[in-house]
């Protein structure tokens, strides 16, 4: 599975960065970040985006969309429903 820096602060997104893998949308902060813990149990990097309601679970930067197509593809296979988000920068 791709890495992302979970709870990555926007100076450690890379330049290229435009898609990632939005796997959960959760209505408090606490409950997306148990998310994230649980995903990292089975070592999948992920992290909460937003600052307000939703708060995003999201995995992977990546500058194409079929890069991040192809990773949705894994998690798919892995169990996982998603979606490709386009990052807002």
């Amino acid at each position: 599975m791709p890495a992302a820096a979970a709870a990555a602060p926007a100076s450690s997104v890379p330049a290229n960065a435009r898609f990632s893998v939005q796997l959960a949308a959760f209505g408090t902060r606490p409950e997306a970040e148990a998310f994230v813990r649980t995903l990292g149990a089975r070592q999948i990097d992920a992290r909460v985006d937003g600052d307000r309601q939703p708060f995003r679970v999201r995995t992977g930067y990546f500058a194409t969309r079929a890069e991040a197509t192809a990773a949705l593809v894994r998690f798919k296979r892995a169990g996982f429903s998603g979606f490709v988000a386009e990052l807002v920068k």
